[in-house]
C-alpha cells in the first residue's frame, strides 16, 4: 500500500463538510505524517488524489523522491513505503492508551503473520524492519516520546469532536491500483475522547540553552539598516 484513505461520514447523510474545519483537521493529519516518515531515512512527497463518492473522501499518496542511486540499490522501496503508509494508519486509529511501542510491535507483527503475504514479501518486510530498526527498543521509545505525534493525533479528533454533524471517520489502505489493502474499523465521534489530551497529559520537555526569537510582524516591517 502507499496510500491513506480518510472517510467523513455524516449524520444527515450529505456529502459536505465545513471547508475550514477540514482543512485544520487534515492540516494535523499531514503533520502527523510527515512527522513519522521522518523515522524511514528517505524522504517522502505526500500527495493527495481525486475523491470517491460516498461520504467524503480524501486520499493521501505517499511518494518517495530524491532517492540517491545507493538508496535505490540498498532498499526496497515500496516495502519500505508500505510499512510508513501502514505505519502512519496504525498510529492515527489507535486511542492514546496503547503506547507507540506496542503499535509498532502489532504492525509488524501483523504483517509477518499475514497469510495472504507471499514469504519473500515478508522477508522483504522483516529486512526493512531491521534496516529501520523498528524492531529495536531504542527506535519505538523515540517514537513513543515523540510529543508532536500525540499533539497532532490529539488535535485532529479534537476538531472533528466539536463538528456536530460528523457521524464517524473511518481509515483505509491503498495500492497503486487504488485496490483496498485494509480497511479499518470505524471510529464514531462517540469515541474521540479516548484520542484527545487532556490537561497536564504530556510531560514538560527541558531544552538545555535553547535559542528563542520572537519577531514582531510591526516591528520587523519597520527595521531599517542603520
Amino acid at each position: 500500500s502507499n496510500t491513506v484513505e480518510l472517510h467523513y461520514s455524516f449524520t444527515d447523510n450529505e456529502h459536505r463538510i465545513d471547508a475550514f474545519v477540514q482543512n485544520r483537521c487534515e492540516h494535523e493529519l499531514l503533520s502527523l505524517m510527515k512527522e513519522l516518515t521522518k523515522y524511514f531515512e528517505i524522504e517522502f512527497s505526500i500527495e493527495t488524489e481525486l475523491t470517491k463518492a460516498g461520504g467524503i473522501r480524501k486520499n493521501y499518496k505517499l511518494k518517495p523522491n530524491n532517492l540517491t542511486k545507493k538508496d535505490k540499490k540498498q532498499i526496497d522501496i515500496a516495502v519500505r513505503t508500505a510499512i510508513c503508509t501502514a505505519l502512519i494508519t496504525s498510529f492515527v486509529i489507535n486511542p492514546l492508551s496503547i503506547p507507540a511501542t506496542k503499535i509498532i510491535s502489532n504492525l509488524m507483527d501483523k504483517i509477518l503473520e499475514d497469510k495472504e503475504l507471499a514469504e519473500i514479501e515478508k522477508e522483504k518486510a522483516r529486512e526493512e524492519s531491521k534496516s529501520l530498526k523498528l524492531d529495536n527498543i531504542k527506535k519505538q521509545q523515540e517514537i513513543e516520546s515523540n510529543a508532536q505525534l500525540k499533539i497532532s493525533r490529539s488535535n485532529f479528533y479534537e476538531i472533528l469532536n466539536d463538528y456536530d454533524r460528523l457521524d464517524f471517520v473511518e481509515f483505509s489502505e491503498e495500492d497503486e491500483q487504488k485496490n483496498k489493502i485494509i480497511v479499518y474499523q470505524k471510529i464514531p465521534q462517540t469515541d474521540f475522547d479516548k484520542y484527545i489530551i487532556q490537561q497536564d497529559t504530556l510531560e514538560d520537555e527541558i531544552i538545555e540553552n535553547a535559542m528563542v526569537a520572537i519577531v514582531s510582524p510591526v516591528l520587523s516591517k519597520n527595521i531599517k539598516n542603520i
